[in-house]
């Protein structure tokens, strides 16, 4: 082999390097683009939810006031029921 194969060679594999080194960092750049923007889409959506569980949870502390409430109504109704059937 001459020196002009062999310096070939070193030049060919020397671009071939730098060229998997660039592709490997752009590549990577792009991941790691897409990962911050699936981030903030993922802490966007929990805090959606978060908001979401927050008035579920108020709504089901309300539920047993408005049972009693309705409870207590009911009561009512049923005893003016009674007083009117005995003043007719």
């Amino acid at each position: 082999m001459d020196i002009t194969a062999i310096i070939t060679t070193v030049i060919t594999a020397l671009v071939t390097i730098f060229t998997v080194i660039i592709n490997s960092r752009s590549t990577e750049s792009k991941i790691m683009s897409e990962l911050r923007i699936n981030q903030a889409v993922t802490e966007e959506k929990i805090k959606t939810l978060t908001s979401e569980v927050q008035k579920h949870n108020n709504f089901a502390e309300r539920i047993p006031v408005l049972e009693t409430q309705l409870k207590a109504t009911n009561q009512r109704i049923d005893e003016l029921e009674k007083q009117r059937i005995a003043n007719a």
